[in-house]
């Protein structure tokens, strides 16, 4: 971009300006002007130019991500590690709602067909369903209800783990509300 008769103002001046030329054409031919003045020792020309579209400035963000650009390189392996961990989650979610789905549709159906069922049935059901699990009783890690009437190795239902992340996650949705 060295203008005719300008080779003593040096090839590295020029290289510095055009690596860093950016905005509209007219603010970049300002740089070049400015890059060259300086090195003569001129004064810099009035500042032209500068305003980019915003076509402009998303193809100037997309020039700099596919040149691997230190900043947009952080940024992206950000957002991939983040992208991940939000895949991980809403499969979680997923299955957590599929099996809060399956639970409203049994008591729905148990509702609208006027099912009469005892608490056996509904625990084999809603075991079924995967929304309890059973377990050996283990005076070490279960109490609570009954507890004390149970030997070790008997039938322990508790509410499976996919169930009791969607009551947390609702109960601190709730709070965050009072907030």
């Amino acid at each position: 971009m060295m203008q005719e008769g300008e080779e003593h103002v040096g090839t590295n001046v020029v290289t510095f300006a055009e690596k860093i030329l950016h905005g509209d054409q007219e603010h970049r031919e300002w740089l070049l002007e400015s890059a060259v003045a300086f090195a003569r020792g001129e004064p810099i020309p009035e500042i032209r130019g500068g305003k980019l579209s915003e076509e402009q400035v998303q193809e100037q963000f997309k020039q700099l991500w596919r040149e691997g650009n230190p900043f947009f390189e952080a940024a992206r392996t950000a957002t991939d590690e983040r992208l991940s961990e939000l895949k991980h989650r809403v499969r979680a979610l997923e299955k957590h709602q599929d099996l809060c789905l399956k639970g409203l549709r049994f008591v729905v159906e148990i509702w609208n067909s006027g099912l009469d069922m005892d608490e056996f049935e509904m625990q084999d059901k809603l075991e079924e369903l995967g929304l309890l699990i059973r377990e050996d009783f283990d005076p070490a890690r279960h109490e609570g209800a009954g507890s004390e009437y149970m030997e070790p190795g008997d039938p322990w239902y508790m509410i499976s783990p996919d169930v009791l992340v969607v009551l947390k996650s609702q109960e601190e949705s709730q709070e965050a509300e009072r907030v």
